[in-house]
């Protein structure tokens, strides 16, 4: 009997100490709908109050490597910065990276024509498959949204975030993929996680869909980062990659915020 109570108050003690943070929010497909709504913006002042990046796909490789193109966001606003990108998604480190300078929406598919023989002999050299995207200057042109139908199950993310005690800025995000039966959540992995101060300035962190790959279960899911700022508005949205497996690492167990409903567009 006494065993017993000991294994009890030992497996109380193990899941009261999952980390469970104060705030925990569910949400699918949170697209920069979500992200104007929580700042209270309408689209036509989206512009003048936050600065967008933008992703723009080239393909895939047979190996899960994922080609894009990154717009990414200029305070300064005298010039624009471009980086083509080539991630692996099962690491998520960048193997290959070729940053240039432009000014303007039509300088940017200006330079995509100078610098094309640069970009053909890196695609052609990792193998990417681009015949079937086009790069266009549509920021969310393959983005898929959340839920994930998938092998009999439903995949669905859960942000987990921690702000500071004023509540302005980030200091914890954790990213999962859970796997549902119906509403219930039988399993679950952690794919991005990061710690910010407060110097980094960051509002939260939003799941705007996936990228899905051709050849394999891969995802390239795609993060925003809103940031305040140098001088407050317009604030910064910053974009990101982040890679996941829909079949592989998940673990049941005692699952975060579970109770809650699943958040659906």
């Amino acid at each position: 009997m006494q065993l017993i109570k000991y294994l009890a108050i030992t497996l109380m003690i193990l899941f009261a100490s999952v980390e469970c943070p104060a705030v925990v929010d569910l949400s699918d497909n949170a697209r920069y709908q979500m992200i104007k709504a929580r700042y209270g913006l309408t689209s036509g002042d989206l512009k003048n109050y936050m600065i967008e990046s933008r992703i723009h796909v080239l393909g895939w490789s047979r190996s899960n490597l994922f080609a894009y193109i990154l717009q990414a966001p200029n305070e300064a606003r005298d010039f624009e910065k471009a980086d083509l990108i080539i991630q692996n998604i099962v690491t998520d480190k960048v193997v290959a990276k070729f940053s240039w300078r432009f000014e303007g929406d039509k300088a940017f598919e200006q330079s995509i024509n100078s610098h094309y023989d640069r970009i053909s002999r890196l695609l052609q050299k990792f193998k990417i498959d681009s015949r079937r995207y086009l790069v266009d200057s549509n920021t969310m042109t393959e983005v898929k949204g959340f839920p994930i139908a998938h092998r009999g199950y439903e995949i669905v993310t859960q942000r987990i975030v921690r702000y500071a005690s004023s509540r302005s800025f980030l200091t914890r995000f954790r990213l999962k993929l859970l796997r549902q039966k119906g509403t219930m959540p039988v399993a679950e992995k952690t794919v991005y996680s990061k710690n910010y101060t407060i110097d980094d300035r960051v509002f939260d962190v939003f799941v705007l869909g996936y990228i899905p790959s051709p050849y394999t279960d891969r995802i390239a899911i795609v993060l925003a980062t809103v940031s305040r700022g140098w001088e407050g508005k317009p604030h910064v949205i910053d974009l990101g990659i982040v890679g996941a497996s829909l079949s592989k690492a998940f673990r049941r167990g005692a699952i975060c915020g579970t109770q809650s409903p699943t958040f659906r567009e």
